[in-house]
């Protein structure tokens, strides 16, 4: 960037310009610093030498002077002369008589802006006539009156006048005189206005000299003049610049709270349009944040969890958007105003696994981490896993948000992306609980020869290790996007720069853990562009970062919407519901400083969408009078904008012959305009309003108006007066609509709106619990159900929910009211051989249930931790009393608090020894077939001896969209298209033997398609060859979700046994060798003692086979393990294997001569 554009905003700017925090897009036209002066002559004789200036790009075109050196390059500093505002020279005007110079720029600046900067110097004087004329034109001639777009008035007694041929002459502001002021001009040739800064003072809207369109394209000549004898001023750096970025204002729009909160709407081409057009016009913004970047990304490379229903239809909807456009619509109304649009992206947000706090299940969680468990951060016991980052201490994990990233930004033509370095989730316990993954552990322990998982450590030390890792992830990304002229920013915290930013929930909280955040080094290497500050930032953290970065490629911002900033500090501002407003950033919309002139009612039949906006608005402050007539006929009007807030206008009102035509909006082509008809008629509202409302969830019903707009019109509402019969009746309209969605809509909100009063609706409610076919409306039903506190009728109805309900998810919401047995009971499902559907959450909000009965709960979580029958069981039970979770809740501890906990976690050791596992996350090429687009599991124990295909990729690892993985991402596909497709795996080692360990347990998970027209065969058999004999277990899992077993006598269908298709189902088989049974655990259902199909005292081989054409099915997760019971164990048995050898001597080993004494000279003394 050349030094005229770093001179844009001044010699006290110069660096931080510089280091601009977004691209200005800059073509200089004309440049003058008054450093090289030449000698010119004028209308005097050549023998009399003038110092008058050149200018470095453009021309002085007239430089006209009725004395000899009354336009002066100088460089005196004495009085009256100022000296200059920085280098050595600058310029000096006087008038005896006239005097001027006129300069022409280089080129025509074809740019919607054209920004105009220079430092001036006026003497003070009590005269207000003496002092500068700034004239702008759109002509090169020497005509001053021709073709004028600015002739403002700097006058020695320090006021400002503006010019207008329509208004004349008007005082606009004051100026320092006696002193050097920074001047920039910023016009708009768009709109045909300009603003005007002075030092720190801003002055918006200030009209062209003459304002019709089309009178005026482009400045091409620029004028400084004494106007009066006597004047005299001083120029400094003056630069004129065609600028394609509208100002230096930035935008952050977090786009999915739009989406889903009743905030900006971000919903449509029109609405997102809307907003862009009116933060460039309006607001000087030159750049958006937009995170609606990160929701595209996460509809690629996140899980979505089903069973949080009320969340996996909110990243429905958000998703839905995305693959409409949203996002390409908010770049096309950028570009179109010239802005840059950076993404948004969180760096410690990859979500996390189903038990997190919050409402149950945690509702996503990115493929890369359930991929990749080890890269989540781990605890120093290894019993919990950070929601929320990943650990960089891996180079995979690296390169795999570099990859990510830079193939985003480049693909998708975003100019940058701006890292938050929260995580949304309330999983932490304490700062310090997550960072113990084994390379931070080696690393620590190589610098400083200590086990930070057993031994006091410099937790300082340990944070800053963990911030080398999150420097060379930037300095990685650095290196990939610099040369595609993407650039990095990052957030830093208000308080605390080098700490992760705080989590807005209550209380503020450092959710990504204990990180130095090592934003100095940053600026050192030049591998962030920009450090954003923190909303609600200390002032002396802005100073000291802003201090940091001077002289450096790394610029700073701050978010602050309203307020002074340093000089150089970009601002970074919350687009809220002023947008809508009409106005602009100098009339603070919404805020304690909100300046809005009025607004003709008469401007609201014009063609000027803004001016409409500005009326509306203030009819809704009740500053300016209308009657409802006025307003309803700009109900249809094109603009969004216009829509909304007329009927926000006619809710002010409060007339009651606005509703229909209200109610009429709720019909209207947009979301945000059906939303905000809602709302409105929720403080004021007809006979016939509620069931419109309910009835348009049919028609144009989406997420945010189903379960946000609903929700704020009904406690309107409520808050009004209680509903009347009619409405009551209107509510059992809709629990009883044939549209689930209504259905569903109706449940939440009355659970929102607390419904406990309206014992009407109750049988209602109790009969969808008992019947309804959906199980959303189920589980609603459950929730608003709750609100009726202990009615027998609901307990009773609850209870029977939980103990019959065929849903896990419906059970589980069911838990309130129920009895300790029956908690019990349902938490034991979740042990070893559990096959619910919800294994991996559910436990913890029955456990919670038991909790919350107090001792009798907390007794029998203590029996169950226990107990030794079950690992799993007393495990979970000891999570749950000892590592306690509640929903939208932190659970603080210390961390002596969490070392206690954990020497109270039980040591249940089963014996047991893998004789088969594959998760299909590693494959080979095809064995019966070409490798090319064939894929072939590798068993992680034991091996596959035989795939037999019926055509190429009968049998292959696949990713099948719509089929949510288990653990990891990868499954196995079986699709018979002809013959028989077989897999055949044999066990790991030599037979086992039996007498020690008296079980096999073989566990699967299985997915039936609803399309699937055949079954699958599950053989276990006592041989590693491939024949058919031998056979030790057979059974087939149909078509029509029964199950068969197959024995020497016979088949038969198992009775009241059943799994469901279309959704992933857990198989256990337990064979009893000395019995001659086997059970069966599937769908969280348990058929005991079924018959071997032939006596065997082992097993070595599995096979899965299908035998009809049409026939799909997928696997994963499977594993065999051979399981004795540990009755006893010792201390010294090390590996919990339930036998002292030379393993658990080498573990031993492993820590020998290992010292924690302080000081540790002591050691070896």
């Amino acid at each position: 960037m050349g030094i005229g554009v770093r001179r844009l905003i001044g010699a006290a700017s110069i660096i931080l310009l510089m280091c601009s925090s977004f691209s200005l897009c800059q073509t200089i036209v004309f440049e003058d610093d008054f450093e090289s002066p030449v000698v010119s002559y004028n209308e005097y004789p050549a023998e009399e030498q003038d110092n008058d200036p050149q200018a470095q790009t453009g021309t002085w075109s007239e430089i006209y002077e009725t004395n000899l050196e009354d336009v002066q390059i100088s460089r005196d500093n004495t009085n009256p002369e100022p000296g200059p505002s920085q280098n050595l020279q600058y310029a000096a005007f006087f008038r005896d008589g006239y005097t001027w110079a006129r300069g022409n720029f280089s080129s025509i600046p074809d740019s919607r802006y054209l920004t105009i900067s220079f430092d001036l110097f006026v003497p003070s004087n009590v005269s207000g006539n003496f002092g500068m004329r700034f004239w702008v034109r759109d002509s090169t001639d020497n005509n001053f009156l021709s073709r004028v777009i600015c002739g403002d008035y700097f006058r020695a007694n320090g006021v400002i006048s503006h010019y207008n041929s329509a208004s004349g002459q008007n005082t606009c502001g004051n100026f320092a005189t006696d002193q050097w002021v920074h001047v920039t001009y910023v016009f708009d040739f768009e709109y045909h206005n300009y603003r005007l800064t002075i030092g720190q003072t801003t002055y918006y809207n200030l009209s062209f000299w003459n304002n019709e369109d089309g009178f005026v394209s482009q400045a091409r000549q620029l004028t400084f003049q004494c106007p009066v004898a006597g004047s005299e001023f001083y120029l400094d750096n003056i630069a004129a610049e065609k600028v394609v970025s509208p100002g230096n204002n930035t935008a952050y729009i977090s786009t999915a709270d739009n989406q889903w909160v009743l905030w900006l709407p971000m919903d449509s081409e029109a609405s997102i349009s809307a907003a862009i057009d009116a933060l460039a016009k309006d607001f000087h913004c030159g750049r958006l944040l937009w995170r609606g970047a990160q929701d595209e990304i996460w509809a690629q490379s996140q899980y979505f969890r089903k069973q949080n229903r009320f969340y996996y239809d909110l990243f429905k909807w958000i998703g839905n958007l995305v693959s409409l456009g949203t996002n390409e619509s908010a770049k096309s109304a950028a570009r179109r105003n010239n802005m840059e649009i950076w993404a948004i992206y969180g760096l410690f947000e990859f979500r996390g696994e189903a038990d997190t706090p919050g409402f149950y299940p945690y509702p996503d969680q990115d493929y890369i981490s359930i991929e990749h468990p080890e890269w989540m951060p781990v605890n120093k016991y290894g019993t919990r896993r950070q929601c929320g980052p990943i650990a960089f201490c891996y180079p995979e994990a690296r390169s795999y948000l570099v990859n990510l990233l830079k193939d985003f930004l480049i693909s998708k033509d975003y100019d940058g992306v701006s890292f938050y370095t929260y995580t949304e989730n309330y999983d932490i316990r304490y700062q310090d609980e997550f960072g113990y993954n084994e390379p931070i552990v080696q690393e620590f322990k190589r610098r400083h020869r200590v086990d930070i998982r057993t031994q006091p450590f410099d937790k300082q030390a340990w944070a800053r290790l963990q911030g080398e890792y999150v420097t060379q992830f930037f300095r990685e990304l650095k290196s990939e996007l610099s040369p595609q002229g993407k650039r990095v920013a990052v957030w830093l915290n208000q308080d605390d720069p080098n700490k992760p930013n705080y989590w807005s929930a209550s209380p503020l909280t450092i959710t990504a853990g204990n990180i130095h955040m090592d934003w100095q080094q940053w600026v050192n290497e030049g591998i962030v562009d920009e450090l954003m500050m923190n909303w609600l930032f200390a002032p002396s953290t802005l100073e000291e970062v802003t201090n940091y970065c001077k002289n450096t490629s790394t610029c700073v911002s701050a978010g602050l919407t309203y307020g002074s900033l340093p000089e150089g500090v970009d601002r970074i501002l919350g687009a809220g519901s002023g947008v809508e407003s009409g106005y602009g950033y100098e009339n603070a919309v919404g805020y304690s400083i909100e300046n809005t002139p009025g607004e003709p009612l008469s401007s609201l039949y014009g063609t000027d969408k803004y001016a409409k906006r500005r009326v509306l608005y203030l009819i809704q402050k009740d500053t300016l009078a209308a009657n409802v007539s006025d307003i309803t006929p700009v109900l249809n009007d094109p603009d969004v904008y216009v829509r909304r807030g007329a009927l926000r206008a006619l809710e002010k009102i409060r007339n009651s012959t606005a509703i229909p035509y209200m109610e009429a909006a709720l019909n209207d082509s947009e979301n945000s305009v059906r939303c905000q008809a809602a709302v409105c008629l929720g403080n004021l509202r007809g006979p016939e309003t509620l069931r419109n409302i309910l009835e348009t969830v049919a028609s144009h019903g989406t997420f945010q108006y189903d379960f946000e707009a609903v929700r704020h019109s009904l406690l309107a509402m409520k808050a009004q007066s209680a509903f009347s019969a009619d409405e009551i009746n209107t509510f059992i309209w809709a629990l009883t609509h044939t549209n689930s969605e209504v259905r569903h809509a109706a449940l939440r909100n009355l659970y929102q709106i607390d419904c406990g009063s309206m014992p009407q609706l109750k049988p209602y409610m109790l009969n969808i619990l008992a019947n309804d076919p959906d199980v959303y409306a189920r589980e609603l039903a459950v929730m608003a159900l709750n609100r009726y506190g202990s009615d027998s009728e609901v307990v009773n109805a609850l209870r029977l929910c939980f103990n019959q309900e065929t849903d896990e998810v419906v059970q589980v919401r069911a838990a309130n009211f129920q009895t300790a047995e029956d908690l019990e009971a349902k938490f034991r499902r979740y042990g070893d051989l559990c096959t619910r559907n919800d294994f991996d959450w559910g436990w913890r909000e029955i456990g919670n249930r038991m909790l919350g009965l107090g001792t009798t709960g907390d007794s029998v979580l203590q029996d169950l931790m226990l107990q030794k029958e079950d690992a799993r069981l007393a495990e979970l039970a000891w999570k749950v009393k000892f590592l306690s979770e509640q929903p939208y809740a932190y659970s603080f501890v210390t961390e002596e608090q969490d070392a206690i906990v954990h020497q109270n976690r039980p040591l249940t050791h089963q014996w047991k020894q893998t004789l088969f596992h594959d998760d299909f996350e590693n494959v080979n090429a095809a064995q019966s077939y070409p490798a090319s687009g064939d894929f072939d599991p590798s068993a992680g124990y034991g091996s596959w001896i035989q795939i037999l295909e019926s055509s190429q990729s009968d049998i292959r690892v696949s990713r099948e969209k719509g089929i949510d993985p288990i653990e990891r991402r990868n499954h196995l596909t079986v699709h018979c298209q002809s013959s028989e497709n077989m897999i055949r795996g044999n066990f790991i080692g030599d037979a086992v033997n039996y007498s020690i360990y008296p079980q096999i347990i073989i566990s699967f998970f299985f997915y039936s398609p609803l399309e699937s027209t055949g079954g699958m065969d599950f053989v276990l058999r006592n041989t590693s060859d491939i024949g058919t004999d031998k056979v030790v277990l057979q059974c087939s899992l149909m078509p029509d979700g029964t199950v068969v077993e197959q024995s020497s006598s016979g088949s038969r269908v198992i009775p009241a046994l059943e799994f469901r298709k279309g959704q992933w189902e857990r198989a256990i088989f337990v064979i009893n060798f000395s019995k001659g049974s086997y059970d069966l655990h599937l769908a969280d259902q348990d058929v005991l003692n079924l018959p071997l199909y032939s006596s065997q005292n082992w097993a070595e081989q599995l096979v899965f086979s299908q035998q009809a054409s049409g026939s799909i099915f997928h696997l994963d997760n499977i594993d065999v393990i051979a399981r004795g019971t540990c009755v006893s164990y010792s201390e010294q048995d090390l590996n919990g294997d339930c036998r002292v050898n030379m393993q658990d001597y080498a573990i031993l080993l492993e820590s020998w001569l290992q010292c924690n004494l302080d000081p540790s000279e002591r050691c070896f003394q």
